[in-house]
């Protein structure tokens, strides 16, 4: 019920974010039999985009049944993580219960939550598969081999990675964990080695096979359709600027020769595991709370590692560490009733502050929210709204009058094209295309088709190749004049100006007969 109150204003605030744009008009072009990847293109495994589609196919091209999915993959998320604390960590009925204050918190308002992202979708995924492991594993010491739990956590591993590919690094680290964790358990008097090997290679085809059989079958079905190479650069290539690829590594302000931000990251996130396991198999006497601490110290690197693996700083990245980061709070207030000195206390609360506040200021510039959604506006004016205060317009307005302005001067764009054209947009604001119902210019959607530094000549040359009807210009974009003289050069006339707020609008349009 908190967490429904919290976000309540969310089912109704503003229709599009530049993500949920997109996928919505992804989720449209599907519906027209377009093929992703090869009719239009982003840069992620195929599962969101078929959410997005089957809403649009029941719903229409709106985004509000999709905000209660959102808040129903919340309502998950948590309760799989307080499972998780309860089946794995073993948390008592009273530390679960501090375990769902803590990941209902930290998953009720932060992070751009509010917002169906990919990470919103292979989160709960994750602790499924994890959850489901673990039992087969389980299963394994008390009942014997079983495979069914090992192919339902297989199953939802696989679709996590058909979300987003940035999860497999997290699920090979809890995979290593847990299989090192049954390695440890087994009695090898009870079991013969051939047993043992037989039952290792069933288990891993029990896992294996589902996420074998969806990727195989992706891969044939995008090559039968000729779309192949598209399809390998959506998925794999992450549009060449997912990936920090050049962010070079510096220390004390001097450059680090051959090191990136990534290989760093990768080393540090290879020197933790490779430290903890030393010193957790090196001790002769494995006690349960060393086994959870591996875990939770492994996990949280990892998911460190993965949302920084973008140069895009975007605070959705930081919702792959919630349940990580959940599990960590607990773990540490349970330990802080047994430390023995006050060092030991201060330290298990002070460092994981600093490492959440460092967290918080990358992702958020140190507000913890999303920019839109400040709590002003996000419950005064929701509450200003529903009581009849100000117009559902003013309120929406008010998250960002900017893009807000942009959709006022959409209404000429509706009103001079039809459903079946398509826009070819420069710039930074692809909630465009699902404002307007209509496709872009491009198949790539991602990197808006053009970006502000595309040479205007090359630009307007594609707008008259495709016969690009109309053509508006932002009259303070810093190429408006250069773009007005292309235009003019190649056979287009500027009909008149269209004014929204303090905002002109140049409006050329292509001269015929």
């Amino acid at each position: 019920m908190f967490l429904l109150i919290i976000r309540l204003p969310s089912f109704f605030g503003p229709p599009f974010s530049s993500d949920e744009g997109f996928y919505l008009t992804i989720g449209e072009s599907l519906n027209n039999g377009d093929l992703l990847y090869r009719d239009i293109w982003d840069n992620k495994p195929p599962l969101l985009y078929m959410i997005f589609a089957i809403s649009n196919f029941v719903f229409g091209p709106t985004i509000y049944p999709l905000r209660i999915l959102t808040f129903l993959l919340s309502v998950i998320t948590i309760l799989l993580t307080v499972q998780v604390g309860r089946s794995i960590l073993k948390f008592s009925p009273q530390q679960s219960r501090i375990l769902l204050v803590v990941a209902t918190l930290l998953n009720a308002y932060f992070f751009e939550v509010m917002l169906l992202n990919a990470e919103n979708i292979f989160v709960p995924l994750i602790l499924g598969g994890l959850i489901c492991f673990h039992k087969g594993i389980v299963q394994y010491h008390t009942k014997g081999f079983d495979s069914r739990w090992l192919a339902i956590g297989g199953a939802l591993f696989a679709l996590a990675t058909w979300t987003k590919l940035i999860t497999i690094p997290e699920i090979g680290i809890l995979l290593v964990i847990l299989v090192g964790t049954l390695i440890l358990g087994i009695d090898t008097k009870k079991h013969s080695v051939s047993s043992l090997l037989t039952n290792g290679v069933r288990a891993g085809v029990a896992f294996l096979t589902p996420g074998i059989v969806l990727w195989l079958a992706t891969a044939v079905f995008f090559l039968a359709n000729g779309s192949w190479g598209e399809f390998f650069q959506g998925v794999i290539g992450f549009s060449g600027n997912y990936i920090s690829y050049d962010n070079q590594a510096v220390l004390f302000g001097l450059p680090l020769p051959f090191l990136t931000t990534n290989i760093i990251n990768l080393i540090l996130v290879i020197a933790i595991f490779s430290i903890s396991s030393y010193y957790l198999y090196r001790s002769k006497i494995i006690k349960d709370q060393d086994l959870h601490s591996y875990l939770l110290l492994n996990w949280t690197a990892v998911c460190i590692f993965c949302i920084f693996v973008s140069s895009r700083g975007y605070p959705h990245y930081f919702q792959q560490i919630l349940p990580a980061l959940s599990l960590v709070i607990v773990f540490l207030i349970v330990n802080f009733q047994t430390a023995k000195t006050w060092l030991q206390k201060t330290l298990l609360i002070v460092v994981p502050l600093i490492i959440l506040s460092n967290l918080l200021n990358s992702f958020t510039g140190g507000s913890g929210l999303y920019n839109w959604f400040t709590f002003r506006t996000y419950y005064g004016g929701f509450v200003s709204w529903i009581s009849g205060q100000q117009t559902y317009d003013e309120w929406i307005k008010s998250f960002d009058s900017t893009n807000y302005n942009k959709r006022d001067a959409l209404g000429s764009f509706v009103v001079n094209t039809k459903s079946s054209d398509s826009i070819y947009l420069l710039g930074s604001s692809p909630e465009i295309y699902a404002q307007t119902q209509t496709m872009p210019g491009y198949n790539f959607i991602v990197d808006y088709h053009f970006n502000e530094d595309s040479d205007s000549e090359a630009v307007v040359l594609e707008l008259k190749k495709n016969n690009a009807r109309d053509v508006y210009i932002d009259s303070s974009s810093q190429q408006s004049e250069e773009f007005k003289i292309s235009l003019s050069s190649n056979g287009y006339s500027m009909l008149n100006t269209l004014t929204v707020e303090n905002t002109v609008y140049y409006h050329y349009s292509l001269i015929t007969g």
